[in-house]
């Protein structure tokens, strides 16, 4: 599920790719017979209509002036990414509130603004939104609403890659965050190398390298009711959020409204695997970049970048170990809203570092954690 609004499951054949283009315009690859496998109310009138790919601002300049900014909390070549239209703009307020204050993080924020300037949230790289003839929204703009059943949707989802690509030139690695999820502390924490308090193993044992690409779980792989194992690429030593029992992995298990990404290479493939032209209707880059992936290191984020369809299945046992909350299941704008302030409510406890972003424990709470880790150590 990406930006805003529930992608059905589409099964897709693709050609493979031609190879790994270095300009990020050229395209390689198409589709056949997707379909549905939930009713979708779309008009068969407009189900032939496409969209051309939007023309994504480049972000070289931006990404390379934040990673010149010094940080001590983000990693060496490490940039945080966004992108909003005026439909998503009012929800960057709830999205950054947490962090908002801390400078080390917000100097390595850059993000597409379409169709709007600066608004303080770190650096943004404005979009243009073109108008018809009686300054009305075009209907090829990023500023249409972006609904799941139309070509808009389509091609706002897929402008995220040259982006990602745009970024990679320069960055060693980015953290994508889209606009419906709130950032409850510092997201890097353990990604990337940032020391921290029961942080992610980013490198498990055996000495792996710093994988592709690293996800949001579609749906919660709680195969066992003790997850993940202690081998997983995800594995924390004491999660926020733990499954309430089992359940079957996701059979595409990418979620793309979080990722860690640090292969060109892997961006630069699910951009030339996608279609010449965006069909009304059409299941969105997820698909393609499920396929893709498979033929570059990845893996799963650990449960504490939490996707809010999972809340029947797992129990956030500790708020404040939650890195970020995703309004997933919200359909439009004003449910998002409404989950995102919610988070934000569950957040207040949760003191956050100026200088860091990290969590502040309290004693009360330091007790806890102790207690915890005791009790899993001796389990």
């Amino acid at each position: 599920m990406c930006f805003f609004f529930a992608e059905s499951t589409c099964v897709f054949k693709l050609r493979e790719p031609a190879g790994a283009n270095t300009a990020r315009a050229n395209a390689s690859g198409a589709y056949t017979g997707c379909y549905r496998r939930q009713a979708m109310g779309r008009d068969p009138t407009f189900t032939t209509m496409a969209r051309a790919p939007l023309n994504v601002p480049n972000t070289t300049a931006a990404v390379a002036a934040a990673l010149r900014r010094p940080s001590h909390c983000v990693p060496e070549g490490g940039v945080m990414l966004s992108m909003a239209n005026p439909h998503h703009r009012s929800l960057r307020a709830a999205q950054f509130s947490r962090i908002q204050h801390v400078s080390c993080l917000m100097q390595r924020v850059v993000s597409v603004c379409w169709g709007f300037a600066d608004d303080g949230f770190g650096t943004c790289v404005e979009g243009e939104c073109p108008t018809t003839a009686r300054g009305g929204i075009h209907k090829d703009s990023a500023c249409a609403p972006s609904d799941y059943r139309r070509s808009q949707y389509v091609s706002l989802n897929w402008a995220k890659w040259p982006f990602f690509i745009d970024a990679l030139h320069v960055a060693r690695v980015i953290l994508w965050i889209e606009a419906d999820i709130v950032i409850g502390r510092n997201p890097w924490e353990g990604l990337a190398g940032v020391p921290g308090v029961d942080a992610p193993w980013l490198v498990p044992p055996g000495g792996r390298a710093l994988p592709d690409v690293q996800y949001q779980w579609e749906g919660p792989p709680c195969t066992d009711a003790e997850w993940p194992p202690s081998d997983s690429l995800s594995w924390v030593s004491n999660p926020g959020v733990v499954c309430k029992g089992r359940s079957p992995v996701h059979a595409e298990p990418l979620n793309c409204g979080q990722l860690l990404i640090s292969s060109l290479s892997f961006a630069q493939a699910v951009w030339d695997a996608r279609p010449k032209l965006f069909l009304n209707g059409e299941l969105s880059q997820q698909h393609y970049a499920n396929v893709v992936k498979h033929n570059f290191t990845h893996g799963g984020l650990p449960l504490d970048y939490y996707n809010y369809c999972w809340h029947k299945a797992v129990h956030v046992k500790d708020q404040c170990r939650v890195a970020t909350m995703h309004a997933t299941c919200g359909q439009n704008t004003g449910e998002k809203s409404k989950l995102m302030g919610n988070f934000v409510k569950m957040f207040t406890k949760c003191q956050v570092s100026n200088r860091t972003g990290r969590i502040l424990w309290s004693d009360s709470q330091h007790r806890d954690r102790l207690q915890n880790r005791t009790t899993s150590a001796t389990a």
